[in-house]
């Protein structure tokens, strides 16, 4: 669960002609099925709109060129389709010839229409595109019965009508998707909402399926470490919250060729690093403090570069419980899947709905989805275990007073990051050095930066730390400022960097 957060990239136009996917290249992942950008003879604008929305796929990674030739025909970037395809909003008359583009065309019908949309539903859930302001999205919306639910995600709308009329909304270029509303949202009560994984390349809508695994797109088996950076639930001991955690892993370990091992690191590459923050806790993403977002996790490599890749984090504001709300094994089993690269599923009641509440374990629809991305559990192998935690020691007689000895430090240095002042930045250059300060209750003994893709160094100074120029790759860079004292305690920041 995370604030939808994206930089918009901004353009001017000219005609509009279909752009045919090469053999061989990437391939979408929306729940359509539907594997190319281009759709000659797709729905058209309404009469009189000024722009439209498109579905655009580069051929990898979007190069600068690129980007900036979009920014020049005034094209804006809403939401990211898997691989490497996005949503965007551009004039009428855009053309997206002669930019090497995999393709690109008008959105389909059946893009915007869940296939699990039946007429014996009692609700249903109406996403508009970002760019789709309130007052737009309520007339777009005339005729049906809207119904007010305090815990609906930005741009989602939960309405009531015949089938027939909701799904005639899919033919307006306002409206980017429409799926069942689960039976606790139509009854008002309430539910946890999450806005889907962290995507470096910007928020995924409720039509994309999966960000793919961490084989890639293919059906790999995967062997990942785990981390407990800092387990910090309030009134949950410390054994509890791990035993949670645990336990929904190696739920998702039940049914497919995925392992967890505990990590000596969790700056190892293909590791889940899990920790309890408050507020700006070290990456881009902070936290809203009480009854807001709960969690936030990032989708796999090459989804997000390492470290952070795979990372589930959990807001130390919340009054978390076992067996009450909000529940640890909840939540985590939710973000788990989204660690996976799941994104989320149309199917109430599944675990990885965008609104759900307390389980007990996976669906068939959980099941089924994870199985698309990894090969299922072998018949008859052992259900991973569970660990739990150490029993507590009986107390020994306390033996004579003497002279305390000085305590061992466990506080770790604080880290500011100066330049770039913004967690999120962008840059047209092809390297950047930051710079920054770091303080510690004993001193700090070093500081050390770790960049997409593995790269790593130390930086010069400690209370006044630059690092050198660190070459960017083009898109999304994130680069990792680690402070260290001589105790072993580490404080980080992280910034995400994107070379246009």
């Amino acid at each position: 669960m995370f604030p939808t957060t994206f930089r918009i990239f901004r353009i001017a136009c000219v005609a509009l002609a279909a752009v045919s996917l090469a053999a061989g290249e990437s391939q979408l992942h929306l729940k359509s099925k539907r594997t190319a950008a281009a759709c000659p003879g797709c729905q058209v604008s309404q009469p009189g709109w000024q722009r439209s929305h498109f579905l655009v796929q580069f051929d990898g990674m979007p190069r600068n060129e690129q980007i900036w030739e979009l920014q020049r025909r005034g094209v804006r970037f809403l939401s990211y389709v898997p691989d490497y395809g996005y949503v965007v909003a551009a004039g009428n008359d855009v053309s997206f010839e002669g930019l090497g583009l995999a393709g690109a065309g008008r959105l389909a019908l059946k893009d915007k229409l869940s296939p699990l949309l039946t007429q014996a539903q009692a609700g249903y859930v109406v996403e508009f595109h970002p760019d789709v302001d309130s007052a737009e999205a309520r007339a777009v919306l005339g005729g049906l019965e809207i119904l007010p639910h305090p815990d609906l995600l930005p741009g989602h709308w939960l309405v009531r009508g015949s089938l027939e009329a909701v799904a005639r909304l899919a033919e307006r270029d306002e409206v980017a998707y429409i799926f069942p509303a689960s039976r606790e949202l139509v009854a008002g009560e309430n539910v946890i909402a999450c806005g889907g994984g962290i995507n470096a390349l910007g928020p995924t809508g409720q039509s994309v399926a999966s960000a793919g695994g961490w084989g890639g797109s293919g059906h790999y088996a995967a062997a990942l470490g785990y981390y407990f950076s800092e387990l910090t639930a309030s009134k949950l001991p410390q054994g509890t919250v791990e035993t949670q955690i645990l336990r929904a892993l190696n739920e998702w370990s039940k049914y497919v060729q995925v392992t967890f091992s505990p990590a000596a690191s969790p700056y190892d590459n293909r590791t889940v690093n899990i920790l309890f923050g408050s507020y700006n806790h070290g990456d881009a993403f902070p936290f809203d403090g009480p009854g807001g977002a709960l969690a936030h996790t990032f989708y796999p490599y090459p989804e997000n570069g390492e470290p952070l890749a795979g990372d589930m984090h959990f807001d130390a504001s919340e009054s978390w419980g076992v067996g009450t709300d909000p529940d640890v094994f909840s939540v985590a089993l939710h973000e788990a899947g989204h660690a996976l690269g799941l994104c989320h599923t149309d199917q109430p009641g599944a675990v990885m709905y965008p609104y759900y509440h307390r389980a007990t374990g996976l669906s068939g629809t959980d099941i089924a989805s994870i199985q698309e991305l990894y090969p299922a559990a072998a018949a008859g192998a052992a259900p991973p275990s569970t660990p739990t935690p150490a029993p507590t020691p009986a107390p020994a007689p306390a033996p004579t007073p003497t002279p305390a000895p000085t305590g061992h430090d466990t506080v770790p240095p604080s880290l500011a990051i100066l330049y770039p002042a913004s967690t999120n930045f962008a840059t047209s250059a092809s390297s950047l050095s930051l710079r920054g300060t770091a303080t510690d209750n004993v001193g700090v003994t070093q500081v050390t930066w770790t960049a997409s893709g593995g790269r790593s160094g130390a930086a010069s100074g400690t209370a006044n730390w630059a690092t050198p120029a660190i070459a960017l790759y083009e898109g999304t860079n994130i680069i990792t400022i680690r402070a260290s004292d001589a105790a072993g305690n580490v404080g980080w920041r992280s910034v995400t960097v994107t070379k246009m």
